[in-house]
């Protein structure tokens, strides 16, 4: 057995008794499922506008959802209102632009206030990338943040695209991160997905939210590991990642989306056979 299956095969022996683990779970806790969407709940896609969640996903989540002393997050670099049609989903709290706006099932709404000076600069940052875009490379605007987009542009122009559109995001005062082929553009602010996802379990249970819930996270990128980090010990979390190897807060690392699905059908089987909190 290669190392590459042997990681593998050690998460998906876990996940295949998940819905037995009695360390995890506590039926006097309520259980709190939290997920990126692209690349987790819907495999990576050329556009954004091409995403498709699989039917099984849906119909664990809309199950998972329906079900008492529940809470579900969808955490993503979405826009909240993109994300919310996209996903589709009643009753779920959407965090987008990596937390920077946050909708809660509740109706509350939170926004990371920027400050003058780069409110002003956003919109020139956005035309500057714009206007540096060529081959199929684009410019997704989300208001607080922005992915500046190259996946359809041919290989040579990669480096350079790179190097400009990073050189414009920096000089916006925002900060850069790379993406899956792209560049995103994010205010230097310490916030993160990983506050993010804190603040949405004390905005529902409070300070010691970790008395009153179970936190389950899945994610694909390198910004869910920010969420990981700030997770780590006090809940469990996957990387979706074909790299066995990759350094991770992750508890477990897994393959692909259809393990996803495998993770959301066991959270469907145990909560079909919970005894609910009294």
């Amino acid at each position: 057995m290669s190392p590459e299956s042997d990681a593998f095969e050690k998460s998906a022996k876990y996940i295949e008794k998940l819905y037995l683990n009695e360390s995890f779970w506590d039926n006097n806790k309520t259980f709190c499922l939290l997920l990126d969407y692209d690349g987790t709940l819907s495999p990576i896609a050329p556009h954004p506008d091409q995403t498709l969640m699989s039917p099984g996903n849906r119909e664990a989540l809309e199950f998972i959802i329906s079900q008492p002393n529940v809470m579900v997050a969808i955490i993503t670099g979405r826009d909240a209102l993109n994300a919310k049609s996209v996903v589709a989903l009643e009753n779920v709290t959407y965090a987008g632009n990596h937390g920077f706006e946050i909708h809660f099932a509740d109706g509350f709404i939170f926004n990371y206030e920027l400050n003058q000076e780069l409110k002003e600069n956003y919109p020139k940052m956005v035309q500057e990338l714009n206007e540096i875009s060529h081959d199929g490379a684009w410019v997704e605007d989300k208001k607080y943040s922005l992915t500046f987009h190259f996946r359809a542009v041919p290989a040579e122009y990669h480096k350079e695209l790179i190097n400009k559109s990073t050189e414009i995001i920096r000089k916006m005062g925002f900060r850069p991160s790379p993406a899956h082929m792209a560049v995103e553009a994010k205010p230097p602010m310490q916030w993160n997905k990983g506050y993010a996802a804190e603040y949405i379990l004390k905005h529902k249970f409070g300070e010691n939210w970790q008395e009153k819930a179970i936190v389950l996270f899945m994610g694909d990128d390198t910004t869910d590991e920010d969420v990981m980090r700030v997770l780590q010990g006090r809940s469990l979390t996957f990387r979706v990642t074909a790299n066995p190897d990759l350094e991770s807060c992750a508890t477990h690392k897994i393959p692909d989306t259809k393990t996803v699905t495998n993770i959301l059908q066991q959270i469907q089987k145990r909560l079909s056979r919970r005894t609910p909190i009294q």
